[in-house]
């Protein structure tokens, strides 16, 4: 059995300090927001929570005072933006 410890685990006065790495502002992406209706914004937060298990389509689609069907085709349209900006690809390449 090793008796070698890492940085991280050795407690009291003598333990060594890793030094953690700073995160700038020019390497946290920033959210594009600039056009974006409230309205949208909502929806978009909505969706999230239910895709997030937090809540269900129904209570979601009472919120934003649509039919379930609609919160669908409303989501359907949500995921083609999610799914090329979670690839890190742009949804519009035009823009």
């Amino acid at each position: 059995m090793s008796t070698a410890t890492w940085a991280g685990a050795q407690t009291g006065s003598g333990a060594a300090r890793v030094p953690k790495a700073k995160v700038t502002r020019a390497a946290v992406p920033r959210l594009r927001t600039d056009g974006v209706s409230p309205e949208a914004r909502r929806q978009a937060a909505a969706i999230l929570e239910v895709l997030a298990g937090v809540r269900t389509p129904s209570e979601v689609a009472a919120q934003l005072a649509v039919s379930l069907t609609r919160y669908y085709i409303i989501e359907v349209g949500a995921g083609g933006g999610l799914r090329p900006a979670a690839a890190g690809a742009r949804a519009d390449p035009g823009e």
